[in-house]
């Protein structure tokens, strides 16, 4: 103990404990975008980390879904593998550092698809495209691709 810091003391199942700090570890869990077409093509397209499954995409046309940093981090991990790697926030991510923001614009294997929203994921056994639905005009579009990448943050569990 360093002297004058406060010691720490509790108990669990497994028994009483002192130490000078507790670090719990629950997990989290990805957040899911709620639109029909999402549980059933879990693992046959959809994939919630590109630094795990990006490289199952290569030569593919993907989809990286949000608004924020973790998403264009991703697509940016994503250019190395995937042929076009496509971004689908619902407005222009006002969240996302410059410095970021930067370095995906002018890549030719990043495309921004902004005022979209996702409503349907489909395809026939695997993911083939996106529903899209224009936030300001309500149009409706369908995007073709091999694979989409949710990035909208996570949650504790």
């Amino acid at each position: 103990m360093v002297p004058g810091q406060k010691q720490q003391s509790g108990h669990s199942s497994e028994g009483d404990f002192i130490a000078e700090s507790v670090i719990i570890a629950s997990g989290s869990q990805f957040r899911k975008l709620g639109v029909p077409g999402e549980d059933k093509f879990v693992g046959k397209g959809i994939s919630y980390c590109a630094t795990c499954d990006g490289p199952l995409f290569k030569g593919k046309t993907v989809a990286v879904i949000g608004g924020g940093d973790s998403a264009v981090t991703e697509a940016l991990y994503l250019s190395k593998f995937a042929s076009l790697s496509k971004g689908h926030p619902p407005s222009q991510p006002a969240s996302s550092q410059q410095d970021i923001r930067g370095k995906s614009y002018g890549r030719t294997k990043i495309e921004f698809i902004w005022d979209n929203a996702v409503t349907e994921i489909e395809g026939d056994g695997v993911v083939k495209q996106l529903r899209l639905k224009n936030t300001r005009n309500d149009k409706i579009s369908v995007l073709e691709l091999g694979g989409v990448f949710v990035a909208i943050g996570s949650k504790a569990q």
